[in-house]
């Protein structure tokens, strides 16, 4: 139901949430580690409660929206309800008109093809190429490591950092996010979106060789003693590496900000 020409910045609303999501999360995580001894189990319980809270929020308006109006036309013509729901998100009755009448086109046609149905994902050989290129750029993000880096950082970052400066890199990391998804909803219908996909995969590609490359090539010490060791378990970097691989991720997370938009 978007219109195209801002397609590109209101899907980019999603990871915005997620964003937002997030900062709330880790900020409040960071609160919560000054007070572990007077908190107890509310230490994590106060995480998850604000977690839950945008969730019931976006759950709770989902039964005020509308179908679609493809959605009305399929089902039993209903062209007024289509039109009534094609009026919120559109400007003017001459847009509503145009865009109901290519709805109605578009499923006359649909009826009187040869391919109905899902059948027509893997038979029509033009739409089976775009399914496989949205499987893979889908896929393909998630396993960029955006996912896991957002999963497993406090694991990463203890191997350099104490308890309270892993949070405190946690909560910046959600905040850049924010900013970072703010720049993508600007460029986002300017550049366009396969640029921003080719940039934000190289940007990433590199920024993750850049912090294997700084986590291997630069020796692990005794957080005891402070002399060098070659056990990798339990040594420790060097302030200045855990600053430098910081900064690589931080570069990563903004890399992937321009490959989420879609």
């Amino acid at each position: 139901m978007v219109p195209a020409h801002i397609r590109g910045v209101v899907m980019t609303f999603w990871q915005m949430f997620y964003s937002v999501g997030s900062f709330f999360a880790y900020w409040v995580r960071f609160g919560c580690s000054r007070y572990e001894g007077w908190l107890g189990e509310w230490d994590w319980r106060m995480v998850v409660v604000f977690q839950l809270r945008m969730p019931i929020l976006i759950v709770s308006q989902v039964f005020f929206l509308p179908d679609t109006p493809r959605w009305y036309i399929q089902h039993g013509d209903r062209v007024e309800q289509a039109r009534a729901a094609l009026r919120l998100v559109r400007d003017t009755d001459d847009e509503v008109e145009a865009e109901l009448q290519s709805i109605r086109e578009a499923l006359a046609y649909e009826r009187q093809s040869v391919n109905k149905g899902y059948s027509a994902l893997w038979r029509d050989a033009s739409v089976r190429r775009r399914l496989l290129l949205a499987f893979a750029l889908n896929a393909g993000q998630q396993i960029t490591g955006q996912g896991t880096l957002n999963t497993y950082s406090t694991i990463i970052y203890k191997r350099v950092f104490d308890g309270q400066t892993v949070d405190l890199i946690n909560a910046l990391n959600a905040t850049f996010g924010i900013l970072f998804t703010l720049n993508a909803m600007w460029t986002a219908d300017r550049y366009g979106r396969k640029f921003l996909f080719i940039v934000g995969a190289i940007g990433m590609g590199v920024c993750m060789l850049m912090v294997a490359a700084i986590g291997t090539e630069t020796p692990f010490y005794d957080p005891k003693t402070g002399l060098r060791t070659w056990d990798k378990l339990n040594g420790t970097k060097t302030y200045g590496v855990a600053v430098g691989i910081s900064f690589m991720l931080f570069l990563f997370t903004f890399f992937c900000m321009a490959c989420f938009v879609r």
